[in-house]
């Protein structure tokens, strides 16, 4: 079984690593590899999810680990393997806020109809990922509000901790979310 992490916004998957990290979960990722120390901090990623597309045998090396994966990838996962995805999502109407704060750049002016129409489709992308996922018999998906994490942060760690077998330290788990870490404001980088 390998464990994967996607969703959006950005922040809230590295907050559901982090979770996981700290509940005990066995991580794969650069640092984990040592294939680089990043200089932001732990950010998760794991060079060949890059190169998902195009090559997915590596995929053996997540088994009975935990990988973060962005969205648009999870379509290229190798079929031969078993997988449990924990999938973030934040409300559509903040899909579109961040789009349109991406697209307008600080949001101070009113976005044209051509930007209104982008971000939609980006909460359209998101919807179609989610219906895939779910018609995958390989696959097996929990999906989780971000803005459910930051408000009752035991509640979703016992939804995790139970989703992915029972054995995760949930006090840990929960010790991690800091709501006022994760701003709302803070989405128009996911784009």
């Amino acid at each position: 079984m390998i464990t994967i992490v996607s969703g959006q916004p950005r922040d809230g998957v590295k907050m559901i690593m982090k979770m996981l990290q700290e509940g005990g979960s066995s991580l794969l990722t650069n640092v984990t590899q040592n294939i680089y120390k990043s200089s932001r901090g732990e950010d998760f990623d794991y060079e060949p999810v890059k190169r998902l597309r195009h090559d997915n045998r590596w995929l053996f090396q997540a088994e009975g680990r935990v990988i973060k994966v962005a969205p648009e990838w999870l379509k290229y996962l190798n079929p031969r393997y078993q997988y449990k995805v924990l999938f973030v999502e934040q409300d559509k109407d903040e899909i579109i806020k961040a789009a349109l704060q991406s697209l307008t750049r600080d949001g101070s002016r009113a976005p044209s109809a051509s930007e209104r129409l982008i971000a939609n489709s980006a909460a359209l992308k998101i919807a179609r990922i989610k219906n895939r996922l779910v018609k995958q018999d390989n696959i097996s998906t929990l999906f989780l509000s971000h803005d459910r994490i930051k408000k009752a942060p035991s509640d979703q760690a016992y939804r995790i901790n139970e989703f992915i077998g029972g054995w995760l330290d949930i006090a840990a788990m929960s010790a991690v979310v800091n709501p006022r870490s994760f701003s709302r404001d803070e989405f128009a980088h996911m784009l």
